[in-house]
């Protein structure tokens, strides 16, 4: 990392008029690839004023004006009087800064605890839990006698009117030579302790710093990394001028044209900044998990859901400068249902990338799904891999950076829950990335989810319904299908597989109500009877079926000449179809003498399915059967139970049940992925739900030798299933009833990060 004291900043838009540079600023907001024409249009302006305006008068100043003004400046009386006057000057700016220092300290003016600089930056480590970070956006000419002629409240007006709000304070660049010379300490400290203040009193997280001599010193000097290493800067330099160093701060080079190679992303995200981590993103992703406590009272007001939530999500969605238009543009898959739709939407995402590959079609293709396993990167993924944690840093905070801007300018307001946030996170992240089909599996329900904000999506499946989130869609399977089929839109062909006739008659209702360009009703693909399908059941084969549909739709949009058989599918359908890989669901893993399976089963239904699949793959082995169970946060969580055991009922006995909470050890506890606010902690920690469970199944279990065991963590979970695998020949082990669940067994079997 080069020292900013270093950084040479003699550009040529040091010299210009400041609307240059409030016009570099405001090009640079405009979202990719807009941005480009006007940015070709103002450089191609600016170079003319340069040639025709600029240099002229330059010119001229040089073989007319400077002369004379030699000539006054030499002037011996001339001297005299002006250097006594700025002397006085000074020293009365001097007073009357460290008169008002001194009410900040003693707290006359203010009583409130105004924090230096330096202590701000000592105290770096404890920043991240403050949400403290030091940013900077481009330099507007500090050190110009325009500005040097504002008060200070003045400039920070105007800078809160230029950046909306998101620089708070500047310190222009004679600052650092202040302080090294002991000369202006008044007037330095009372600008910090003005920027201290308006901090506080508007209650936002970052402090501006302009200057590029004080934050070489102070930052560098304690090893605080200053800018992102990923940053790509082209400098072609101007014929008469040296190339320098590009300004951190401000991105310049001596090329007036640097923008027509690169458009710089938004300023208020670039530069001098503490480096932002996927631990930070996460951190800050985890405060916007609505708390458990709020939860229980919205339940007990019997608030079942936010009809007004998609209203707020379309809004938040112009704050970070999207409209439908640009949604469009990722020819949306959207995918509601009880039971396997994440299954469907995996299937669609492998045959897009299996086709891309063929035929370089789509460019690219998006994946968004919940919950998530391990990471929370994983929700969101191109071409079928999980978001890197560099790429989720990065897009995470440019939605958080754009939505504190437009708080700033347009007044207060709440960012998204964590689901929506990362909903509209993802917009941002395909959109940028250049996705061109985008899958997107519904969270609850369709009606209200935050991906129903989608006007235009390109096809819209519903997977199988059943009984679920009863409390925020309802308890018939007819009101829970007036949510799902929520999902569908005018003008967009719509796909269902078969579902029970009192569902089936809502959806074509709502089908006819919202003017669907067509609905049509999936059976199995008889094409599937020669494709290799895992789990080889029914269900998935419908789950199958249906995905080939949505993905038919899709490439007949996108490739002209995309033709379909009805008696055999394309190759690259095939192979998608058998080399898909969907975690966490009806999984396999061999462990030493203990053979797991996983399935994030969650509801009455699909745990049935589950225990069937259960009993198939182990009907021809040897070894105790176990069963590790937990369903943290439903209400009627218990209640499945039933459904589970009457599914083992000649065709699995469990010698054992264990019953634990979705805990890891405290060695592992640090993952932030892993944080769940939404849970009651006295339940977890009392295994309240834990102990419920085990009662409910020994009311289910006449057998008395069976073992049923409560447990704290997931691991202490594994101990005992290897103590008894080890009593014997081996054990199979089935790990269902919650995603999380299965995700936290699959952290602890592939050592945390299983992506």
């Amino acid at each position: 990392m080069i020292p900013l004291t270093m950084v040479r900043r003699n550009n040529i838009s040091d010299h210009l008029p400041w609307i240059f540079n409030y016009i570099e600023i405001r090009i640079s907001f405009i979202p990719r690839p807009w941005r480009i024409i006007p940015s070709i249009i103002y450089n191609i302006f600016l170079l003319c004023f340069i040639c025709f305006v600029w240099a002229p008068l330059w010119t001229l100043w040089k073989k007319f004006g400077a002369p004379i003004w030699k000539r006054i400046d030499e002037n011996p009386h001339y001297r005299r009087y002006f250097w006594s006057k700025k002397a006085k000057q000074r020293e009365k700016e001097r007073e009357k800064g460290m008169e008002e220092w001194r009410e900040y300290q003693t707290g006359r003016k203010q009583r409130r605890k105004v924090r230096f600089l330096p202590r701000a930056l000592d105290e770096y480590a404890k920043g991240r839990e403050t949400g403290m970070t030091w940013t900077s956006p481009v330099n507007m000419q500090l050190d110009s006698p325009f500005w040097a002629m504002l008060p200070l409240e003045v400039r920070m007006l105007i800078w809160r009117e230029v950046y909306g709000g998101y620089l708070i304070h500047i310190i222009w660049e004679n600052a650092y030579k202040r302080m090294v010379h002991k000369r202006y300490k008044g007037d330095t400290g009372y600008e910090l302790a003005m920027a201290r203040e308006v901090v506080k009193e508007q209650k936002r997280e970052h402090v501006g710093l302009g200057s590029v001599d004080l934050l070489g010193a102070l930052l560098v000097c304690r090893r605080i990394v200053l800018a992102p290493t990923t940053v790509v800067v082209y400098d072609v330099g101007i014929p008469g001028r040296r190339s320098h160093i590009m300004s951190l701060i401000s991105l310049r080079t001596t090329s007036p044209s640097l923008r027509i190679f690169r458009c710089n992303q938004a300023r208020r995200n670039l530069a001098i900044m503490a480096e932002r981590t996927y631990d930070d993103a996460i951190g800050a992703l985890n405060t916007l998990q609505t708390p458990y406590e709020v939860l229980k009272k919205r339940w007990d007001a019997g608030i079942r859901i936010d009809e007004g939530a998609n209203d707020e999500m379309r809004k938040c969605l112009a704050r970070i400068g999207y409209t439908q238009d640009d949604l469009a543009k990722l020819n949306v898959v959207h995918v509601a249902g009880t039971k396997g739709k994440g299954s469907t939407c995996a299937y669609v995402d492998s045959i897009l990338a299996r086709y891309h590959k063929s035929h370089d079609l789509p460019k690219k293709v998006g994946l968004f799904t919940s919950p998530h396993l391990i990471a929370v990167r994983e929700r969101i993924r191109i071409n079928s891999a999980p978001l890197s944690a560099a790429l989720f840093t990065k897009y995470f905070f440019e939605v958080w950076d754009r939505l504190e801007a437009a708080a700033a300018s347009t007044g207060p307001f709440e960012k998204p829950v964590y689901f929506r946030y990362l909903t509209l996170m993802s917009y941002h992240v395909f959109l940028q990335e250049g996705v061109d089909a985008a899958i997107y599996e519904v969270g609850v329900g369709g009606e209200y989810d935050s991906t129903n904000i989608v006007d235009r999506p390109t096809v819209t499946g519903i997977s199988s319904l059943g009984i679920d989130h009863t409390f925020t869609l309802g308890e018939t399977i007819d009101k829970i299908a007036w949510h799902k089929a929520g999902i569908q839109k005018a003008g967009v062909p719509s796909y269902t597989v078969r579902q029970p006739p009192e569902a089936m008659e809502v959806v074509e209702h709502r089908a006819m109500e919202r003017g669907v360009k067509s609905l049509r009703v999936v059976d199995l693909d008889p094409r599937l009877m020669t494709v290799n399908i895992k789990p080889a059941a029914d269900f998935q084969r419908g789950n199958a079926s249906l995905a080939i549909c949505l993905a038919e739709t899709v490439l007949k949009k996108l490739d002209p000449e995309f033709k379909t058989s009805p008696d055999a599918l394309p190759k690259e359908f095939v192979d998608a179809l058998e080399q898909v890989v969907w975690r966490g669901r009806c999984e396999t893993k061999v462990d030493g003498n203990v053979t797991w399976y996983l399935d994030g089963a969650h509801t009455a239904d699909s745990i049935k399915v589950a225990a069937k699949w259960f009993g198939d793959e182990v009907s021809q082995k040897t070894g105790p059967r176990i069963l590790i169970f937990n369903q943290q946060g439903h209400r009627e969580a218990v209640g499945l139970l039933e459904g589970l055991h009457s599914a083992t009922q000649g065709s699995v006995k469990f010698e054992h049940v264990i019953f634990c909470t979705t805990s890891i050890q405290p060695a592992n506890s640090s993952k932030k992925d892993f944080i769940n606010h939404t849970y009651d902690s006295a339940s977890v920690a009392e295994l309240t739900l834990q102990k419920a469970f085990a009662e409910k199944w020994r009311s289910l279990d006449n057998n008395p030798a069976t073992d049923i065991q409560v447990l704290s963590t997931v691991e202490d979970a594994f101990d005992y299933v290897r103590k008894v695998a080890d009593r014997g020949a081996g054990a199979s082990a089935l790990i269902t009833g919650s995603v999380h669940l299965v995700g936290r067994a699959l952290g602890s079997l592939e050592d945390v990060d299983a992506l």
